[in-house]
C-alpha cells in the first residue's frame, strides 16, 4: 500500500495547495477594442502563483492596463492594439539562423 499521488492530494482543495488570495497585482484585462491605441510599457511586475510577469501599459488617452508579458517585451516599448496595429515580428531570444 503506497501513498496518494501528490495530484490526488491537490484534487481535495486543502489549504496546503490552495493559491493564495493576498498578494495580487491586478486582473488581465485588455481594454475596449473599438479603434487603435496606442501606449508604452510602464512596468514589469511578478506576480506569485503566475507562471508569466505581468506588463503595466500606460495608454495615450490617460487609461492603462495589464497582460501578461509576452517574451521579449521591455519597459520603454511602445506597443499599437487594434484592428489597423501593425504586427512586429521578432525572433525569440536564442534565434539561431540555419
Amino acid at each position: 500500500m503506497g501513498k496518494k499521488l501528490k495530484v490526488q492530494r491537490r484534487g481535495r482543495g486543502g489549504p496546503t495547495f490552495r493559491a493564495k488570495k493576498t498578494n495580487k497585482v491586478a486582473p488581465i484585462k485588455y481594454p475596449a477594442l473599438g479603434s487603435n491605441l496606442n501606449g508604452v510599457v510602464k512596468d514589469l511586475y511578478h506576480e506569485p502563483g503566475r507562471g508569466a510577469p505581468l506588463v503595466y501599459i500606460k495608454l495615450e488617452d490617460g487609461g492603462g492596463f495589464y497582460i501578461a508579458a509576452p517574451e521579449g517585451v521591455y519597459i520603454g516599448q511602445e506597443v499599437s492594439i487594434g484592428e489597423d496595429a501593425q504586427a512586429r515580428r521578432q525572433r525569440p531570444p536564442g534565434w539561431l539562423n540555419p
